[in-house]
């Protein structure tokens, strides 16, 4: 698998101007007390089998699928589906939150150049604001054209 792609989480794209959550004192303060509680370690322990299941994944981003270990090649949808399988207490609805995540923040493929992860990086984008857009990721898990 790729290492994790670096990108910014603030809202204008310009991590130096402080605009982050991370930022935000009472957002940390809130984070940390949250740290230990049952709620976070189960998101955790969630987050762990995740990362576990794509390990070894790849992407073919031009023609928008994962290329599982042994060459297998899935769609979001047909992905989500074999995560379910091998983690089936795992809400559907969080796979594809998780997917969509990796897709968008966690994925850079090794000896790639600046232009190429840029070029990585809007193709996966809009393949995830397409997927969200899709009747199918709104009727699954109860989403509107709102959220």
């Amino acid at each position: 698998m790729g290492k994790q792609r670096k990108k910014s989480w603030s809202s204008n794209g310009d991590e130096d101007k402080g605009d982050s959550v991370f930022a935000n004192p009472f957002f940390l303060e809130g984070l940390l007390a949250q740290k230990d509680t049952p709620e976070a370690r189960r998101h955790e322990k969630i987050a762990n089998a995740l990362w576990d299941q794509l390990e070894g994944v790849q992407l073919d981003a031009e023609q928008r699928r994962l290329i599982w270990p042994g060459a297998e090649r899935l769609d979001l949808e047909q992905s989500i589906q074999r995560i379910q399988k091998q983690c089936p207490s795992i809400p559907r609805g969080t796979i594809a939150d998780f997917l969509l995540f990796w897709l968008k923040a966690g994925y850079t493929p090794e000896n790639c150049s600046e232009k190429q992860l840029d070029e990585l990086a809007k193709l996966t984008d809009r393949w995830a604001k397409d997927y969200e857009r899709s009747p199918r990721a709104s009727k699954k898990w109860g989403r509107t054209r709102h959220s």
